[in-house]
């Protein structure tokens, strides 16, 4: 009895080991034996009473005919499923082995197609992140080896500087120090933004609120441009993931104010429907040239040489990416050198 278990549980692990072409073949081969034993059984009872010639070629030409539908049934088995799953898998293979650029074919409708579409985006979306990466380390290593050099070289001047020329070079650190500290903030949301798909909305949010409270935490900047904030905002409260709403307004408050004119007037609107809310900043600034209308939200561009000494090219990207994950849409007019108007839709 012992040693039958074992065989039994040998057995077991052996086809457990099996290819699945194998154990289908072999689990074919098993049914076309039960049935052509239970022809053969059917014969041998029959023989004794009586047989004729039909009977013979019944019988022949029915185990030929099972035969060659199992064999049928087998290379369409090959050819439906299990040559589509040899081929994902080798792609698998070749991913594992950090080659992104791999796809599989993906035609049809069937639960396959539908594995071997989500493994092409799959593999699109490794391909763009290991691009981002790649792009995303050389940008940051030149964005902070900028502002540190200066930072250095004008802390290595105030050793001999007094007077007016010692406030202008603290001047110049205390920027660029802002710029590092506006740097890292940003390069922080990214990560957070990038790192999930899933975005709750458990927070009870007053946008008017976060709004006027980021003006007023800005109040200095504004204010030393001289500038005139127009608010028209509706007071309403909503279910939502506050982080992301303050970065939109932040976002694109500050962007109005940085590249906005002295003495211009920056319009803020915050207005509610059924279905939706829409908020939108105006300023009379600098504006967008229309070649670089087209990259305004690419991550790392920074446009016309007057918005890159302001810009790091990030802020936008990630204003985009919070409207979308909050199910939104945010859209842009800008005139050069008369400003620009950004406009965002979420729903309630």
């Amino acid at each position: 009895m012992e040693k039958i278990e074992k065989v039994k549980e040998k057995g077991k692990k052996k086809f457990k080991r099996m290819g699945l072409l194998t154990k289908l073949s072999l689990s074919a081969a098993g049914m076309l034996v039960g049935i052509l034993a239970l022809f053969s059984l059917f014969g041998i009872v029959n023989f004794g009473r009586f047989i004729s010639e039909d009977a013979i070629y019944i019988f022949t030409f029915g185990a030929l005919g099972i035969i060659i539908l199992v064999a049928l049934f087998m290379v369409l088995i090959y050819f439906i499923v299990l040559k589509r799953l040899i081929e994902l898998d080798q792609a698998v293979k070749e991913v594992s082995g950090g080659d992104y650029t791999v796809t599989v074919g993906d035609k049809g409708n069937d639960e396959i197609s539908t594995l071997s579409k989500n493994f092409n985006k799959m593999t699109k979306e490794l391909q763009l992140n290991t691009m981002l990466s790649k792009d995303f380390v050389s940008y940051v290593s030149h964005e902070l080896k900028t502002p540190l050099s200066v930072i250095r070289t004008h802390a290595e001047a105030l050793y001999d500087a007094d007077g007016a020329e010692r406030n202008a070079y603290t001047d110049v650190i205390i920027n660029e120090t802002d710029h590092l500290v506006e740097l890292s903030k940003n390069i922080i949301a990214l990560c957070k933004i990038d790192s999930t798909d899933i975005i709750t909305k458990n927070d009870y949010v007053s946008p008017a609120e976060q709004i006027r409270s980021f003006i007023l935490s800005t109040q200095m900047q504004w204010s030393g441009k001289d500038l005139n904030i127009d608010m028209d905002v509706d007071d309403f409260d909503i279910a939502g993931n506050a982080p992301l709403m303050y970065l939109i307004w932040q976002n694109l408050i500050s962007n109005a104010i940085k590249f906005s004119h002295k003495g211009g007037t920056i319009k803020v609107s915050l207005h509610k429907s059924d279905n939706d809310f829409v908020f939108s900043v105006e300023d009379e600034g600098i504006g967008i040239a229309d070649e670089d209308k087209e990259k305004v939200f690419a991550l790392f561009y920074t446009g016309n040489k007057s918005r890159n000494k302001e810009g790091s090219g990030i802020g936008l990207y990630l204003t985009k990416r919070a409207v979308h994950k909050l199910g939104g849409k945010i859209s842009f007019t800008s005139s050069l050198g008369k400003g620009t108007c950004f406009e965002v839709v979420l729903p309630l």
